[in-house]
């Protein structure tokens, strides 16, 4: 996604988690080594590392995005996801098998 338009979807995803009752934070290096995820939420331990998307087709990340995600959010104790910003609102899919997309609310009915 474009620089400015990844922003904008990150922070409306920030704020909708916000108002979830999580903690956000929204990594500025995001994608780079260090830090492959866009945003990490945290609410009474459940630690979410956040790789964001508002591509037109659903996305896939090239495997070592998906590698680096998944490693970091490991070494955090942290669940890797991908958040895909559709036409009609977020859709998220763990990392490690970006097979079944599930809406915010199907995905916090999880834990």
């Amino acid at each position: 996604m474009g620089y400015r338009k990844g922003v904008v979807y990150e922070r409306e995803l920030l704020h909708l988690l916000s108002g979830r009752g999580f903690a956000v934070i929204r990594a500025p290096a995001s994608g780079s080594w260090l830090t492959p995820p866009d945003i990490v939420a945290l609410k009474n331990g459940l630690i979410l590392a956040i790789e964001c998307k508002a591509w037109r087709t659903k996305p896939k990340l090239n495997a070592d995005s998906q590698t680096r995600l998944i490693e970091w959010a490991t070494k955090a104790g942290a669940i890797a996801l991908i958040a895909w910003r559709t036409k009609t609102g977020w859709q998220f899919t763990k990392a490690q098998k970006p097979d079944i997309w599930l809406t915010l609310d199907q995905l916090l009915s999880v834990f």
